[in-house]
């Protein structure tokens, strides 16, 4: 199984990407058919995004039905893909379910101070330098 820090460090580096590539607009939001956030967003010029949550879910284990359902859904109804991913309920919940608040509800200008704020909760190692220079 991957720690909580593992998984905010994976998060934190998507979401650096995600940032560096789509800028403001890096949030994974779906169309008007299936609104809110998407776990995979898959874009007309064939780039994809993705959710904090998406980095977790192997190509070859997501399904779009995926789609809408809250992280603790995921763990309740793909219990093989949450495990072979190496996340485990009962430890990496709660943060899961963190970030991908942080995700859906925040803008992504926001982020940097959500971050800190779940380090400093889960008592995580969190270096947002980069975030501090964009806003410079």
């Amino acid at each position: 199984m991957i720690t909580n820090q593992q998984i905010f460090d994976k998060v934190f580096n998507h979401a650096k990407a995600q940032r560096e590539e789509f800028g403001n607009d890096a949030q994974s939001m779906g169309s008007q058919e299936n609104d809110g956030c998407l776990y995979r967003c898959k874009l007309d010029d064939g780039r994809v995004k993705m959710c904090f949550i998406g980095p977790f879910i192997p190509n070859d284990s997501y399904v779009p039905s995926m789609e809408g359902a809250a992280v603790r859904n995921l763990f309740s109804e793909y219990p093989l893909m949450m495990l072979w991913a190496g996340l485990d309920k009962d430890t990496s919940f709660k943060l899961l379910r963190d970030l991908q608040y942080l995700h859906d509800e925040k803008d992504p200008i926001d982020w940097d101070q959500g971050f800190a704020r779940l380090a400093n909760k889960y008592d995580l190692q969190c270096i947002i330098e980069y975030v501090i220079k964009e806003k410079e």
